[in-house]
């Protein structure tokens, strides 16, 4: 059972590269447009190694990155917990 999982799991990854490969010509071919994206981990501000101030004054930091595969040009957006809902 787990190599089964394990071959379908590499599968779709090598799918998912061939896929992105041609997306990438196609856009290079300015036929479409393809973007990819990064949504990074949370990270806590400020970071402190104190437990007794963990939880107090933490606030969550989000962000997101897309890049433009045919044009190189990259956004990334960031905001704190809050401004988001």
């Amino acid at each position: 059972m787990p190599e089964t999982c394990y071959a379908e799991q590499a599968h779709r990854k090598e799918d998912g590269r061939l896929s992105k490969e041609a997306d990438k010509k196609r856009a290079m071919d300015v036929e479409i447009n393809t973007i990819t994206m990064d949504i990074q981990s949370v990270q806590l501000v400020p970071y402190l190694q104190t437990s007794a101030l963990y939880f107090r004054q933490k606030l969550a930091v989000h962000n997101i990155t897309l890049f433009n595969l045919a044009t190189n040009a990259v956004v990334c957006y960031v905001w704190h917990e809050g401004k988001g809902d």
